[in-house]
């Protein structure tokens, strides 16, 4: 393999690295995002259990059944 023909490989894996990384970054950003909306979540859930509100029950039926 030539010295340029290596060169070319390392540019090439760098640009490949590069890529992954900028893709990683946005995984890494939405995944801030979705713990952020969770963590407001969970306030709203700890808000109504202190006020006094009976807790959410996910497989609780509404009254009108």
């Amino acid at each position: 393999m030539t010295d340029e023909e290596r060169l070319v490989e390392l540019e090439m894996r760098y640009t490949l690295q590069q890529d992954l990384l900028h893709q990683l970054s946005d995984v890494v950003a939405e995944q801030g995002r979705e713990l952020a909306r969770l963590r407001h979540e969970l306030e709203l859930v700890r808000s109504r259990a202190t006020d006094g509100l009976p807790p959410l029950d996910p497989d609780e039926r509404p009254p009108h059944y």
